[in-house]
């Protein structure tokens, strides 16, 4: 399959252009300064090819200029459900059909549009056959035009990445439903919406158009990975790669199932059906990871070309995005909470997948505490864990933030496995079982605090001792005397220390899966 100009060059040099400071991107190391906004935010580094431009949920609200439905009606989804008929043709023209589930015409207040204003350029007029909404979309056209910096991309010749902002037209405000896809020989769409009970479609959910979202198009190299009893649908952009398909399924295996041993006593992969899409870009390693939920759960993951396969096991990054799948999506001044578990996870869910050792997991955990109580000291003046969490974005307080959580996660752990023998994992378990519409919706972390303290009576103190923790730059003088309870002292863990058994139940390998 033929790329548009040269992969390494083009997109090398778009992830040069966007290295700036005050960014971020994963690295082996840890969370580096590069590109760091963007993995918050939600926008993929450099022009990755999906909907870059989509970060307007993801963030704090719609990009300039594309907002066709105003937020406030993407909050509820009322009225009839609907049902989406989506067809593909060769030339990357598609006919969506929208109908009422209950069998009744189409209304004109039923009138369907884009999120996106600017996909109605690319598209025919709307009309009404047999009681349903038709149109047509010329994918390749709107992808050109837009770019990789708005809702669709076009990444190869033949493949076209969009978000549902520009594809999937709904009513205002926003309705639910059910899709199926038909698509012309040789093409494939892939998308992370939930398959409906009978396996014949997929269920639009309202988080479609609340936050980021995106499906590709076109000739695509899709594969099936089951990891337990859940699935991953694994898409691979067009790129060459020293790594072949079984080394994906090698890599990406062992990170969701390192994951799952985080999902509380079942053990599982926290959903049923997840899309991860894999890019390939100039350089080695995995550079770059991020997860997105509108409309059902997705991972991007940029793979360097050079990249080998024992090299992206051992690393970090599938282990830490994936592990956001365990929590449900978080309040953005919260970031503390999401940010923090996943950095602890990205640790000790590897030592108890036997990706690590024990020593090397608290290594990895301390060294990344330790460059986060640095940065909490950093700069003109310090602020509380919850402030630089709320300024994280603006402020560029990302170090603080993400370690600074990490370590009040550890805590409420290690408190959790004294005062109930529980766990955090089993306290965010519980939480997404008592709340069907989870993810539909942001979730406060006090939500999550609350539950914890009311897994015992013994565990009432933590709420209120969280909150103490969130008053301060980093956990202070908290932190060394905790450390020092587990027996972790520079790389060495000490089997004598008061609470060296919890230490060992925390990161104690489970499985082996390299």
């Amino acid at each position: 399959m033929k790329n548009r100009g040269p992969l390494d060059a083009h997109r090398g040099q778009r992830l040069l252009r966007l290295s700036t400071p005050g960014r971020r991107v994963h690295s082996r190391q840890g969370l580096t300064r590069l590109s760091l906004a963007l993995v918050v935010t939600g926008v993929l580094l450099g022009g990755a090819a999906s909907c870059t431009g989509v970060a307007k949920r993801a963030a704090a609200g719609p990009s300039p200029g594309a907002a066709a439905v105003p937020a406030s009606s993407l909050a509820v989804v009322v009225g009839v459900p609907l049902q989406w008929s989506i067809d593909l043709a060769g030339d990357l023209h598609l006919q969506q059909r929208v109908c009422r589930q209950d069998g009744a015409p189409v209304t004109e207040a039923e009138r369907v549009a884009p999120v996106d204003p600017r996909a109605r350029r690319f598209a025919t007029p709307l009309t009404v056959v047999d009681g349903c909404w038709v149109n047509t979309i010329d994918l390749k056209a709107m992808a050109d035009a837009l770019g990789a910096r708005a809702a669709a991309d076009r990444v190869a010749d033949d493949v076209v990445m969009a978000s549902p902002d520009v594809w999937l037209w709904t009513p205002t405000p926003a309705r639910a439903g059910t899709l199926t896809l038909t698509a012309a020989p040789g093409l494939q769409i892939s998308l992370p919406f939930p398959r409906t009970p009978d396996g014949g479609g997929f269920v639009v959910e309202p988080s479609t158009w609340r936050f980021l979202s995106c499906a590709a198009f076109g000739r695509l190299q899709t594969r099936r990975l089951a990891v337990g009893t859940a699935a991953l649908e694994v898409l691979v952009l067009p790129g060459d790669t020293e790594m072949v398909g079984a080394d994906v399924d090698r890599w990406l295996g062992a990170a969701a199932t390192a994951v799952s041993l985080g999902s509380g006593r079942e053990r599982r992969f926290p959903f049923n059906r997840t899309q991860i899409t894999v890019e390939p870009v100039w350089g080695s390693g995995v550079p770059f990871g991020m997860v997105s939920r509108g409309g059902g759960p997705q991972a991007h993951l940029l793979l360097g070309q050079q990249a080998r396969v024992q090299d992206v096991i051992d690393s970090w990054v599938a282990v830490h995005e994936l592990s956001h799948l365990l929590h449900p999506l978080m309040d953005l001044d919260d970031s503390w909470f999401g940010e923090g578990f996943a950095s602890y996870h990205q640790n000790v869910l590897r030592a108890r997948a036997g990706l690590m050792s024990e020593a090397d997991a608290w290594t990895a955990l301390t060294d990344g505490l330790r460059r986060g109580a640095e940065a909490s000291a950093r700069g003109p003046w310090t602020v509380s864990l919850q402030d630089a969490s709320v300024q994280m974005r603006a402020e560029g307080r990302y170090l603080q933030v993400y370690w600074g959580g990490a370590a009040v996660v550890l805590w409420m752990d290690v408190a959790l496995r004294q005062c109930a023998d529980r766990s955090i994992d089993d306290v965010v378990a519980t939480f997404r079982a008592e709340q069907p519409d989870v993810d539909q919706r942001r979730v406060p972390a006090r939500a999550i605090v609350a539950r914890a303290a009311g897994m015992a009576p013994a565990c009432a103190h933590i709420a209120a001792d969280v909150d103490a923790l969130l008053r301060q730059p980093f956990l202070g003088d908290s932190l060394p005397a905790l450390l020092h309870d587990l027996g972790i002292d520079e790389g060495t863990l000490s089997p004598s220390a008061p609470r060296a058994g919890v230490r060992e139940a925390i990161t104690r390998p489970i499985l082996s899966v390299r």
